[in-house]
């Protein structure tokens, strides 16, 4: 799914009312809605030099927008925990190429404080899904969200270490064009990890079966937070205001 931003989710969780409107607001403005939501990235890559295969892997948790495979559909927005990995192995008489993408259940996934993180996946279980469409990154790109060159359940876990001391961020955001106001904070931490990778699984080629152990060469983990109010309605000032 090439390596995808994580974006925390907003997501309501109060509202309350306004008093009387200004007489130049017609009197179905919304009252503000609170919005708080949290969201993390996972990333590994690496390669096996025992049995050939090269591997790697990306979580995003949050909201994620899905861009329909029909020219006519609609885009679907859901907040989501979401895989995708790729497989090659390259050898003399072949090359095998397999690449996935799932929604996961909550629990596949844990990252904790210090940045470290666990992913726990088996793509028989039940309550994993092929995603609805392809992935809109926060830029805009898309990236496939099929399931391609892969045969037969596929098996993945892995171990993150954070390899770096964690950095931290915050960015504080404020719209305004009265009647509408949109404001909001958020923080991220980032840190540099190792990623221990163990997967199983078959391409969907001649290439057969395949398996990976291995402690992959690149790798990170991101957690977001963040928190808003939302006033108004959209005006004179286009979309967002």
């Amino acid at each position: 799914m090439v390596k995808r931003l994580g974006v925390y989710a907003l997501t309501t969780v109060c509202a309350f009312a306004l008093g009387a409107s200004p007489a130049t607001v017609a009197s179905t403005v919304p009252p503000p809605y609170h919005l708080s939501g949290v969201g993390s990235y996972a990333y590994g890559g690496g390669y096996d030099q025992a049995t050939g295969l090269n591997a790697d892997v990306q979580v995003q948790v949050g909201t994620t927008t899905f861009r329909p495979y029909q020219p006519l559909g609609f885009p679907l927005t859901i907040e989501t925990d979401v895989i995708s990995a790729n497989f090659f192995r390259s050898t003399i008489d072949d090359f095998s190429y397999g690449f996935g993408c799932w929604l996961i259940p909550a629990d596949d996934y844990v990252i904790n404080s210090d940045l470290s993180a666990t992913l726990d996946f088996d793509s028989s279980d039940p309550r994993v899904t092929e995603c609805p469409g392809d992935p809109v990154g926060p830029n805009g790109m898309t990236t496939s969200g099929l399931v391609v060159g892969l045969a037969g359940p596929v098996h993945i876990h892995v171990t993150w270490t954070a390899t770096s001391p964690i950095t931290s961020s915050r960015t504080i955001s404020r719209e305004s064009c009265p009647p509408y106001f949109n404001s909001g904070v958020g923080t991220q931490q980032n840190a540099d990890a190792i990623a221990t990778y163990v997967t199983s699984g078959a391409f969907a080629t001649d290439g057969g079966a395949f398996s990976g152990n291995f402690q992959t060469v690149t790798g990170s983990v991101t957690a977001f937070t963040g928190m808003g109010e939302i006033k108004g309605f959209p005006g004179a000032c286009g979309p967002y205001g």
